[in-house]
């Protein structure tokens, strides 16, 4: 493969690193092909190494050193999301110096992007920012042209899924997505932490996790209705397998795998009937709104409820009609 030609395949890797035969394989400036290792992490820290003395002369090259350096640090789903806001970043970007970047260029990649959608431009200057600073620290940078850089204001969504919707999708779903469901309302956890739970993760006084996104831990009681779930889901799948939610071989979904049948079931949803497609994140709104304040912020472990309210709460509040003397 010539070294000059456009990537076509496995894009969210860096520049002259290949997956090939399920390893990943570093290709020098000889053409030298150096296997790095099957493990995505484990290759990006062996890339790490063979790069730690290459200079930073664009910001392309700035970007490569944050992906092998940071991005392999954070959640898996936030590894995913940057590698895909990278990719757009490095367009743009990719061939400026970094003393190059001015905050008007900040601005005119924001006003571009938003066009197309101001949530995605807002998550891309955030990612930016953070390569900034961290441009700073590697001493290529003297300045934080991102910093302070006004963000687009999206509203908070406002989708609410009624018991009747989620009922209509739940009955058209496979028994271990219906049990996925069911763990989504009862906890308020994310996808991401749904599918990594494990049986490690059961104890006598409750489901015990940290999250994700947040690193917060939590102990999530047992009731009759989770314990409940949870034992039919261990009876939907081998019993050889560490994964609560898993497929029909045991094996663990995937974030890409569990989304496709997510859409699949949407799709036959709106055919029977459903009005709206709702997104699987719709489902912690649900758990948030479909409760008191208080217990729904703890549950999805707000420290400050407002943010539960202001976010998470959906469901149209019933009020009463003023009375007046006739």
């Amino acid at each position: 493969m010539g070294m000059g030609r456009k990537r076509v395949h496995d894009k969210h890797l860096p520049r002259r690193v290949y997956l090939r035969c399920g390893s990943y394989y570093f290709v020098d400036h000889l053409g030298k092909w150096q296997r790095l290792g099957r493990d995505y992490g484990g290759a990006m820290r062996r890339w790490a190494e063979l790069m730690s003395d290459h200079p930073l002369y664009t910001l392309a090259d700035v970007f490569d050193r944050y992906q092998r350096e940071v991005i392999p640090t954070k959640a898996p789903r936030t590894r995913r999301d940057n590698i895909h806001q990278m990719k757009r970043l490095r367009a743009v970007f990719g061939r400026m110096r970094p003393a190059e970047l001015k905050t008007i260029h900040v601005y005119q990649y924001r006003d571009a992007r938003g066009v197309q959608s101001k949530t995605a431009a807002n998550r891309e200057l955030e990612l930016l920012s953070h390569v900034c600073t961290k441009a700073r620290q590697w001493g290529v940078m003297t300045d934080q042209p991102a910093r302070g850089v006004e963000k687009f204001r999206t509203p908070p969504r406002q989708r609410y899924v009624t018991d009747a919707e989620l009922a209509l999708v739940y009955a058209l779903a496979p028994p271990m997505i219906q049990c996925a469901i069911d763990l989504a309302v009862l906890t308020g956890l994310r996808r991401g932490d749904i599918l990594a739970l494990t049986r490690d993760h059961l104890t006598d006084e409750g489901i015990v996790i940290r999250t994700a996104k947040t690193g917060k831990s939590m102990v999530i009681s047992w009731t009759p209705e989770l314990t409940e779930v949870v034992k039919l889901a261990q009876d939907q799948a081998p019993q050889v397998r560490r994964h609560i939610i898993c497929t029909r071989r045991g094996k663990p979904y995937t974030g890409e795998g569990f989304n496709s049948v997510w859409q699949r079931i949407m799709a036959k949803a709106l055919k029977a009937g459903l009005k709206e497609r709702f997104r699987w994140h719709d489902l912690r709104a649900k758990s948030a709104s479909d409760d008191t304040l208080e217990a729904a912020a703890g549950r999805l472990g707000h420290a400050d409820p407002r943010l539960t309210q202001r976010v998470y709460r959906r469901k149209p509040e019933v009020v009463t009609p003023l009375r007046r003397k006739r």
